[in-house]
């Protein structure tokens, strides 16, 4: 409980923090990430991560990155197999969120 892998593809979580705070680490090869009450998308992705955050905010750490990068709200992140970082804004409308 607490611990999920993906390998491949993605995985959208939606968590309320109104029903506790229920830690959740998602584990990638490039990375993990962990969430503090909020809506996101994690995504494996060719040579790397993206994480999209619909609302409140993740942390990434792990692979190869040096430290925990933060996304909040309105962001993109994607991290590279190097460690390279990059954001992106993310309107909240945006086409990833309409499946």
């Amino acid at each position: 409980p607490g611990h999920a892998t993906l390998e491949a593809g993605l995985a959208y979580v939606d968590a309320d923090p109104r029903q506790g705070r229920s830690p959740l680490e998602i584990a990638t090869a490039h990375g993990r990430v962990a969430h503090v009450g909020t809506q996101y998308a994690v995504q494996v992705v060719s040579g790397g991560l993206e994480v999209a955050v619909r609302e409140g905010r993740v942390q990434v750490s792990g692979g190869a990155l040096r430290g925990v990068l933060g996304a909040q709200r309105g962001e993109l992140l994607r991290v590279e197999a190097s460690g390279a970082a990059a954001r992106a804004p993310l309107p909240v409308d945006d086409a990833r969120w309409a499946w």
